[in-house]
């Protein structure tokens, strides 16, 4: 049996339209580094920008933990041994 339903390209919505790319265009031809690269200037280092990285905190010696109305402190490696009952509230 023939298909008579025609397919439409369709693009990614994050893809910004003709006329945006067209507009970022015409503001880099109208740019100050374009006109010095045009001039013969050169390129010589470009620094990446750095993203923020995530850092996982150290292990603490010691916490303050709360079970129900109880807040002792006591070292970390033995609250875990010891199946880390409460709620951690302070580290040290």
């Amino acid at each position: 049996m023939k298909q008579s339903n025609h397919g439409e390209w369709v693009r990614s919505s994050s893809t910004p339209s003709r006329a945006e790319r067209l507009k970022a265009h015409e503001e880099f031809e109208a740019s100050e580094l374009k006109k010095m690269l045009d001039n013969g200037w050169k390129i010589t280092a470009v620094r990446k920008s750095r993203r923020p990285r995530i850092h996982k905190e150290p292990t603490p010696k010691r916490i303050k933990v709360q079970a129900g109305f109880v807040t002792i402190t006591v070292e970390y490696a033995d609250w875990v041994a010891n199946g880390s009952v409460g709620r951690i509230i302070e580290r040290y």
